[in-house]
């Protein structure tokens, strides 16, 4: 079990090969500028632990992690670009954060060490340290915008607000493999910064909660012959309960109701998504407190490449037609079933990859739309 202590000057040698392998794997990821070779280098360290601000992550083993922990103002945040911080309330900032690569865990048990003494905590990162912008991510901080060190290298700035749960709105993100991240390149998923549910999450800031709730190969309403259990009706209810109470819904389902072995009409499947709005409007009523505001998403067209796809498998060129009546017929429910309606192939579109699923630039697009839609509710 992990641990966390002060540093002590017994720790100093064992500190400073922490950092050493630290900068070597930064340096095999494509980030070695930020640390360069030296840095920290020993007088920084013992000033640190002068100052009561470093700390240890131990086990029985021994040190395996080290960072810094210091309260009381920065200089170096006092001018943010491109954005701003959650808040201009007291604040503990994290720096030079690392581990020997031997234990997994250290930026969490640091962090979570961190949260439990403080409503606020600020951290910046160099833009080519990918894994720790996961990481900060991951903790549910906030990308501010852009601080510069004092040698003027500029560093992504990440904020983390402890949110009071009575103020923050859920907002609950149903859908297919769009929803999910399925990423067209790798058949993987996008980083969780990536994903349109993640960008949202950055947009909107600290006062929503996003619920990413997207499952690959789920319909609206229809059986899939193979796995029966993707049907989004027969999951939305334990869905909606697990997450209550719920303030915003966004469902984006259809694209595989289009799928050969169903075929289904346009006009079908947007009355298959009118159904699952009613049962959220129906359950939430029952539920909790209040109904949420749904927002009916129609899917993006699926593009003319989907016969050589490697999910042509599953489609028809006849899909890509069908696909592009959604908006029409999704509009016409959303209007009936009074909910707010976005056509997602107004600002988005599947790669050339496989015609199926959101490029980067449209998982941000999306999220845009979105985000303006949701402010204005």
């Amino acid at each position: 079990m992990l641990k966390i202590r002060k540093a002590l000057p017994e720790d100093l040698g064992r500190i400073a090969d922490i950092y050493s392998s630290a900068r070597n794997f930064m340096a095999e990821s494509g980030n070695p500028s930020q640390w360069g070779t030296s840095y920290p280098d020993e007088d920084i360290l013992t000033d640190d632990m002068m100052e009561d601000i470093l700390y240890v992550v131990y086990d029985e083993a021994g040190v395996h992690g080290v960072f810094v922990a210091a309260g009381g103002k920065d200089p170096t945040y006092e001018v943010i670009y491109g954005g701003s911080w959650l808040n201009d309330e007291p604040y503990v900032t994290v720096h030079r954060i690392a581990g020997d690569g031997d234990v997994h865990g250290i930026f969490d048990c640091a962090i979570g060490f961190v949260k439990s003494h403080t409503n606020n905590i600020r951290i910046d990162t160099h833009e080519n340290n990918l894994t720790m912008q996961r990481h900060i991510l991951a903790q549910g901080f906030v990308k501010c915008g852009t601080i510069l060190t004092r040698d003027g290298t500029p560093r992504l700035a990440y904020q983390w607000h402890r949110e009071d749960d009575s103020q923050v709105k859920t907002v609950l993100c149903y859908g297919d493999s769009n929803t999910y991240g399925y990423d067209p390149e790798s058949g993987g998923r996008y980083p969780g910064n990536e994903r349109w549910t993640g960008i949202l999450r950055n947009l909107l800031g600290p006062g929503y909660r996003i619920i990413e709730e997207g499952c690959n190969g789920r319909t609206t309403v229809l059986d899939d012959p193979d796995e029966p259990w993707k049907n989004g009706k027969s999951y939305l209810k334990a869905c909606l309960n697990t997450h209550k109470p719920v303030d915003v819904f966004i469902l984006m389902l259809g694209t595989n109701d289009l799928k050969r072995c169903f075929n289904a009409e346009p006009k079908d499947i947007a009355a298959g998504a009118g159904e699952l709005v009613k049962i959220v409007k129906d359950f939430c009523k029952e539920k909790q407190d209040h109904i949420p505001e749904v927002i009916l998403v129609s899917p993006v067209h699926i593009g003319e490449g989907i016969e050589s796809s490697v999910f042509s498998r599953s489609f028809d060129h006849d899909a890509v037609a069908r696909s592009k009546a959604f908006a029409k017929e999704y509009k016409a429910v959303a209007k009936s079933m009074k909910c707010r309606f976005l056509d997602a192939a107004s600002v988005a579109e599947p790669s050339e990859s496989d015609s199926l699923h959101l490029t980067r630039e449209s998982h941000r697009t999306l999220a845009g739309a979105l985000n303006k839609i949701i402010r204005e509710l």
